[in-house]
C-alpha cells in the first residue's frame, strides 16, 4: 500500500477512534455531574433552599455548555476525517466494477458513501425524518432544559413566598432564567451539529473541493472525472441536491 495512503488510513482510524470515545466520556461527565445533583439533595442542608435551586439550575446550565462544546469537537473532528477522506476518494479509490476489481483497487471509503446516499434517499421517499450522529447529546440538553425550568419555578415560588425581596435572591431568579433561555440556543447548535444533513454536506463539500482541485493541477481532465465518478456523482446530485460541476476555467476552491 502507497505510504501516504497507509498514513491517512491510520490518521483516519485514529479520529475515528477519538469520535466514539469523546462521545462516551462527555455522556459519562454529564452524568456524574447530575450524579452531584443528587448528592446535594441528599446531604444535610448546609444552605437555604433559594441557593440550592440556584446552584442546581447552574449545574444543569453547565451541563449544557460542556455539552455543546463536546459537539462542536466532534464536529471538527469529523470534518478532518471527511477532508481525509474526499482526499483518498479522489486520488486513490475507484467505484468496483467488471472491470475494476475490489482486489486490485481501493474502494471502500467510496462504497460506503454511496450506501449512505441510497439509504438517505430511501429514508427521503419514505418522508421519515434523517437519523442524527450522537443524538444522546440532543436528549441530555433537553432533560437538562427540564431541569433548569424545575428550578427556576421552585426559585420563583421561594422567591414569592418570602416575606420580603433581597437583592441575591432576585440575582439568582433572574440568572437561572438566563439559563433556561440559553440552553434553547445551546440546544439549536447541539441539533445542528448531529445532523444527518450536516454531516452529509461537509462530506459533499470535501469531496467537491478536491474534484476542483485534480482539475486545477490537470491531475485529471473532465473527461476523466466523468468517466471515473460519473454515475456515483449523479446519485449524490440527485439524491442531496447538488451539483457537482468541476472545470478547467473556474478557480481552485479553498480547501479548508
Amino acid at each position: 500500500m502507497n505510504q501516504e495512503l497507509q498514513y491517512l488510513r491510520a490518521e483516519m482510524n485514529q479520529r475515528i477512534s477519538f469520535f466514539y470515545e469523546h462521545s462516551q466520556k462527555t455522556t459519562h461527565i454529564i452524568l456524574l455531574i447530575w450524579g452531584g445533583i443528587l448528592v446535594i439533595f441528599g446531604a444535610p442542608h448546609i444552605l437555604d433552599d433559594m441557593m440550592l435551586y440556584f446552584i442546581c439550575g447552574t449545574i444543569f446550565f453547565i451541563s449544557n455548555l460542556i455539552l455543546c462544546f463536546s459537539v462542536q469537537k466532534i464536529h471538527d473532528n469529523l470534518n478532518q476525517i471527511f477532508k481525509i477522506a474526499a482526499y483518498i476518494n479522489v486520488f486513490y479509490e475507484r467505484i468496483p466494477s467488471k472491470i475494476i476489481e475490489v482486489s486490485q483497487n481501493f474502494s471502500w471509503e467510496l462504497v460506503t458513501f454511496e450506501i449512505q446516499a441510497n439509504e438517505a434517499a430511501s429514508k427521503i421517499k419514505d418522508r421519515k425524518l434523517l437519523y442524527k450522529i450522537n443524538g444522546e447529546y440532543t436528549t441530555l440538553v433537553v432533560i437538562s432544559i427540564f431541569g433548569i425550568l424545575f428550578f427556576t419555578v421552585m426559585l420563583f415560588q421561594s422567591l414569592f413566598q418570602s416575606n420580603e425581596f433581597k437583592g441575591n435572591e432576585i440575582f439568582q431568579f433572574s440568572f437561572c432564567v438566563i439559563w433556561f433561555l440559553s440552553s434553547f440556543y445551546l440546544l439549536f447548535e447541539v441539533n445542528k451539529y448531529t445532523s444527518l444533513k450536516g454531516i452529509a454536506d461537509i462530506k459533499i463539500k470535501h469531496l467537491k473541493n478536491f474534484l476542483q482541485y485534480s482539475i486545477d493541477i490537470k491531475y485529471y481532465t473532465e473527461e476523466e472525472i466523468k468517466e471515473r465518478f460519473g454515475k456515483f456523482l449523479e446519485k449524490l446530485e440527485k439524491v442531496f441536491d447538488t451539483k457537482f460541476s468541476v472545470s478547467t476555467s473556474s478557480h481552485k476552491e479553498k480547501l479548508t
